[in-house]
């Protein structure tokens, strides 16, 4: 799964990161993509939570349960 999604634009891409009990929609920029995934290079920083399931669903401001999965 991924928490990097496109924007409308080209080279426009975001993830949604919990502030709180809410999510917010947040900016990154992109430096390399490859087969295993992307390299965010700004945007988010070590420690930031980011949601990475049913991303078609979330709004600016939406609240959401965080559901820690078993390793």
């Amino acid at each position: 799964m991924t928490a990097l999604q496109a924007g409308n634009d080209d080279n426009e891409f975001f993830v949604w990161k919990m502030n709180g009990d809410a999510v917010t929609k947040v900016p990154v920029a992109i430096s390399q993509v490859n087969g295993e995934g992307a390299i965010v290079s700004s945007g988010i920083t070590q420690g930031d939570v980011l949601v990475n399931s049913n991303l078609r669903k979330l709004r600016e401001g939406k609240h959401v349960d965080v559901v820690e999965k078993e390793q």
